[in-house]
């Protein structure tokens, strides 16, 4: 009864919740409830949910992808990897394996310098190492070895 003399005043609990709509953060319910806009958040829905940005929270963040979506974060890190379209890591040069990008080989004439973010360096000859194109595989039996 409430809601239908006072829109805004809640018909639970003896219409003792008010909520009056605003416009791009949320509308309310017959009970009173705020009901946030598509991708805001918070008490008044003026705060937007993570991976989202703008002033209507209908854009991506920074580093979050892919576009529409917002879901992935990929941070580029100079050297080491650029983030595709879809927010996926591609390994910079000498870095390894694509979408992780945590181990570095560094060729030195005759042999590789490899290392990961959490092991020291440690030098492979050549026949551990396969090189296609700019993909670096290591054989199965080097990643056992290393840790890896």
């Amino acid at each position: 009864m409430c809601f239908e003399l006072l829109p805004r005043w809640s018909l639970y609990g003896g219409c003792d919740k008010y909520c009056i709509p605003v416009e791009g953060n949320y509308t309310c319910s017959e009970e009173g409830a705020k009901i946030c806009a598509e991708h805001k958040t918070g008490e008044n829905c003026d705060v937007c949910e993570v991976g989202w940005a703008g002033l209507d929270c209908m854009e991506c963040a920074m580093n979050y992808y892919p576009d529409g979506v917002c879901d992935k974060f990929c941070e580029p890190v100079e050297g080491k990897h650029i983030c595709s379209e879809e927010g996926a890591k591609i390994c910079g040069e000498n870095y390894y394996p694509d979408g992780v990008c945590d181990k570095e080989c560094i060729p030195d004439e005759h042999k590789y310098t490899c290392k990961d973010e959490n092991t020291p360096a440690r030098t492979m000859e050549p026949k551990h190492v396969s090189i296609i194109g700019s993909v670096m595989i290591w054989k199965q039996s080097v990643f056992l070895q290393l840790g890896w």
